[in-house]
């Protein structure tokens, strides 16, 4: 008898309790950018893209800087933790592949040189696409 009044109080708790979201991806949502720091970028320095399900399978996300004449590259990140499915911290380098080359382990067949200018900002987490967020790289 209390074991069963046990189960049904802790049921009863599980039930009622509210987690608070982590915004994982499952494959199923598309990301959103919500903010991007610092407001200028400068190449070597850490970037913070805030937003809701950023992270891809087995928590890869590629995130792509297409420049004014539509050039674009990428960078990518895993962020296997849920905390790093609503925020992704990385560093800009100073040259990003063409292509996303996921896990082939292949070199980089050609690269994008960032300069200083505006770039958009988007997030490829599974198949979907985030919204295009502007950046300017000092």
């Amino acid at each position: 008898m209390a074991v069963v009044l046990i189960l049904l109080i802790g049921g009863y708790y599980l039930y009622n309790s509210k987690p608070k979201p982590t915004y994982v991806n499952d494959g199923t949502n598309t990301p959103t950018i919500d903010s991007i720091t610092p407001a200028q970028l400068q190449v070597g320095t850490p970037v913070t893209i805030q937003g809701k399900y950023l992270n891809g399978f087995e928590g890869g996300t590629d995130i792509w800087f297409e420049n004014t004449a539509g050039e674009s590259g990428v960078i990518e990140a895993s962020s296997y933790a849920p905390a790093g499915a609503a925020s992704l911290t990385l560093t800009l380098p100073s040259r990003l592949c063409r292509q996303s080359m996921g896990e082939s382990g292949a070199p980089c067949p050609s690269y994008l040189d960032v300069s200083p200018g505006s770039y958009k900002v988007f997030v490829k987490a599974w198949s979907f696409s985030s919204n295009k967020v502007s950046v300017v790289v000092k």
